[in-house]
């Protein structure tokens, strides 16, 4: 008997008569979780009980250390009442202390589990929300195209199911109603009405009651799609206006917290650290741990609250697979074959390690984080030969030793983060002359295909006059057919290749359509227009995210020309009232106020950059060429102006 049949045999009678779990049977089936709710709610009941117990022999343990290490203090009461009570329990005190430490901390680890229990398929129903209607926009834009060429409804959504690493959990609804139609011998449309029901998007089910509807009614299906596909246009342009204005609040946030907030601090916090010689922890707190997490914290806050593209489609697969979800797999031992996919797999990553070592900089321009493993310990390497080429002034205190080391850690960091943005930034100037190319090679492609060619002898026209971006891909696709491989294959390679979403989406469309036509102008046309369209919002998200980034500059130009200021004219004048004695100034260390002027200016450099990367292009990772910028800003401001 496994756990499962345990804690259902044990709790399985009670949570099936208790109605307030019921709620939990809808939240499983919008999560995708497949499993019982009674069984569900067994597990969580048995796992927390074990926890519990658990908890309270640890948490007895450990009372038994404290009161055998540590002597309780006396208790000091006012209340001559509650002291004559308590004066009972004093010989008793330790056991109190031990049963107290077990019981509580077994109580709250239960409670805890038993929630996140509860909690979790809520939570994942959410993420699988966010992601469907993310989704939903390029799943109906291909159900037209089909459509448009006469692919009956069920094929079509037969196909959105078989490509799950393109629409991701779309797919895995439909394939849902595949299950229920081809395994469990439900009808088409109960199958539809259960995916309307189970589906956590309420924008995914209303479309498929509003599918439902239309075919209940014989509608026209191609023309239903074309009107969704005009309505989710609309919205996605009204939702970008409310995009736009909640990048205002949240520059607006930012500027406030993380700039003003800080430098009134400052100025404060120095000026009463020279008055009374107290606030050294303060701003040392400040510079070094508030703000950095604060705004990792933000950072990580915003980039959450953002609008995100589809799915990432790693690799495009467009082999049919029969799988039924929501069923229990049970897996059968391969014996000795098992070693031999062992031994596959293993081979599969020697290789592709002995290419990266072959050939690191087309790895470094596939994957740039892949720099990070040579730059970072470069960067290390450095800083320590720096420390340890003057080892006196590193303890020499706080001033002399970062007056010192700071240019240091500075060239680390720029060793660390040049490598990442050099290939990056190549790679996603690459990627977006080729997203440019699309629609005119779609276009192109379209105006051949309507002369009645087939799509493979299409691409060896499109080689006599295409000279753009996709020249040398359309090259390869050509020759991958010459050799044998399939139109799909040839696709499929290319879509793989560039790792583009917009892309792999076409190449599914287009490989589909051709499957069941071989006049895939009408196919080729929607999918222009469609990529005509997302490219022209991305281009006015670029341009109105772009004020932002300029809101973001201004603003740390702003925190460091009053750092500056501070600098050379007010922290001269305190340390020279300081030396003259007699007034409210003493004990003013200028060395120390330079340099952690200094760091507070780089430190806020580095974070602005990360927030204009996520503000100007959504993605703190491109804010990295940013914070460089400001950093260098500073040094050059810092060395010139103040310290050097």
């Amino acid at each position: 008997m496994n756990f499962n049949q345990f804690a259902f045999d044990k709790f399985g009678n009670f949570v099936s008569h208790h109605d307030s779990y019921l709620k939990t049977r809808g939240r499983l089936r919008s999560a995708h979780i497949f499993k019982p709710y009674e069984e569900y709610v067994s597990e969580a009941i048995a796992i927390s009980i074990i926890a519990a117990i658990a908890t309270l022999i640890i948490g007895t343990i450990i009372g038994i250390i404290i009161t055998t290490l540590v002597e309780l203090p006396p208790l000091m009461l006012y209340n001559p009442g509650a002291a004559e009570f308590l004066r009972f329990f004093t010989p008793y005190k330790d056991y109190i202390l031990i049963a107290l430490t077990g019981v509580f901390s077994s109580v709250v680890l239960m409670g805890l589990i038993y929630s996140v229990f509860m909690i979790y398929p809520s939570a994942k129903a959410n993420i699988r929300k966010v992601k469907i209607e993310t989704q939903l926009p390029s799943t109906i834009t291909y159900m037209y195209a089909l459509s448009k060429g006469e692919t009956n409804i069920i094929e079509i959504i037969r196909s959105i199911a078989e490509l799950s690493n393109v629409y991701g959990e779309i797919s895995h609804e439909f394939a849902i109603v595949l299950r229920d139609t081809e395994l469990l011998g439900a009808d088409f449309m109960t199958a539809l009405k259960n995916l309307q029901m189970s589906t956590p998007s309420p924008s995914f089910s209303q479309f498929i009651g509003n599918l439902i509807t239309l075919i209940d009614n014989g509608g026209d299906v191609p023309e239903f799609l074309e009107i969704q596909i005009d309505s989710y246009r609309r919205k996605t342009k009204s939702e970008h206006s409310l995009f736009l204005d909640m990048l205002g609040m949240i520059a607006e946030s930012y500027v406030t917290g993380f700039v003003a907030a800080p430098l009134f601090i400052l100025i404060v916090a120095v000026t009463l650290g020279a008055m009374k010689g107290s606030m050294t922890g303060l701003l040392l707190s400040m510079t070094y741990v508030i703000i950095p997490f604060s705004s990792i914290a933000f950072i990580f806050l915003i980039d959450l609250m953002l609008p995100k593209d589809e799915q990432i489609i790693g690799s495009l697969s467009l082999k049919k697979v029969k799988e039924f979800v929501g069923l229990r797999v049970t897996e059968i031992p391969a014996g000795n074959e098992q070693e031999l996919f062992d031994e596959y797999e293993k081979a599969k990553k020697r290789i592709h390690y002995l290419n990266i070592i072959k050939h690191p900089l087309d790895a470094f321009h596939k994957e740039p984080a892949l720099s990070f493993y040579i730059s970072i310990p470069a960067a290390i390497i450095a800083l320590v030969i720096s420390a340890l080429a003057n080892q006196d002034a590193l303890s020499s205190g706080y001033a002399q030793a970062f007056a010192y080391l700071t240019d240091y850690i500075l060239l680390a960091v720029i060793i660390a983060l040049i490598p990442y943005i050099v290939f990056y930034e190549i790679r996603a100037y690459k990627m977006r002359k080729i997203e440019r190319a699309i629609p005119h090679f779609l276009k192109n492609l379209s105006i051949i295909n309507e002369t009645g060619v087939s799509l493979s002898e299409s691409l060896r026209i499109l080689l006599r006059s295409e000279s753009g971006a996709l020249r040398l891909h359309i090259e390869r696709m050509y020759t991958d057919i010459s050799w044998g491989a399939s139109t799909k294959e040839a696709f499929t390679r290319f879509a793989n290749k560039l790792k583009i979403n917009m892309l792999s989406r076409l190449t599914a469309l287009i490989t589909k359509a051709s499957e069941s036509s071989g006049d895939i102008r009408e196919v080729l046309d929607i999918a222009s227009i469609d990529t005509n369209i997302n490219l022209q919002l991305k281009k006015d998200k670029f341009t109105n995210m772009l004020i932002y980034v300029i809101i973001i500059y201004i603003t740390f130009l702003v925190y460091l020309y009053i750092v500056h200021t501070l600098s050379t004219s007010f922290l001269p004048q305190m340390a020279a009232a300081g030396q003259a004695g007699g007034g409210f100034v003493r004990n003013f260390d200028l060395a120390f106020y330079e340099v952690y002027f200094y760091h507070t200016v780089l430190i806020q450099g580095f974070f602005s950059g990360m927030m204009a990367g996520v503000l100007g292009e959504g993605d703190p990772r491109l804010g990295f060429k940013h914070s460089l910028v400001m950093m260098l800003i500073a040094f050059v401001s810092f060395k010139v102006l103040v310290i050097g």
